[in-house]
């Protein structure tokens, strides 16, 4: 009789936990959703993602640019990099938008009546490259 009596006391204070934590999660939820912003991108949108993590305070907070080629759902993204020629899934929180056009050169083959250049350059240096 006793074990019966204690199993009834320790499920009824389950019970009462479960709903405290409950009612505590959904208000944290609403406190959350009151604060936070709407992400508003596009496909075609150009953005800046969040480096995972920085080696120094001095580091780019961001990379980019890259291009919202399809929205999966609410909370996830694909993003296109055009100078890895990759694409990757990515959650908004971690998106910046931007202005910043994408540069798309539209180089030829080359062929037999295709100009080459003289000489090159290499944008570290200052001189040209042999």
């Amino acid at each position: 009789m006793n074990l019966q009596v204690q199993c009834k006391i320790l499920q009824s204070i389950y019970a009462s936990v479960r709903d405290k934590l409950q009612l505590s999660r959904s208000q944290m939820v609403q406190k959350h959703q009151t604060k936070a912003t709407p992400v508003s991108l596009k496909v075609g949108d150009t953005v800046f993602k969040l480096q995972p993590e920085r080696k120094s305070k001095l580091a780019h907070k961001f990379s980019g640019p890259f291009l919202v080629t399809q929205k999966l759902h609410q909370n996830k993204y694909i993003i296109f990099d055009p100078s890895r020629n990759l694409s990757e899934t990515v959650h908004p929180d971690n998106l910046k938008k931007t202005k910043v056009a994408i540069p798309t050169f539209a180089v030829p083959p080359p062929g037999p009546n295709s100009v080459q250049p003289a000489h090159t350059y290499n944008l570290r240096s200052t001189g040209p490259v042999p």
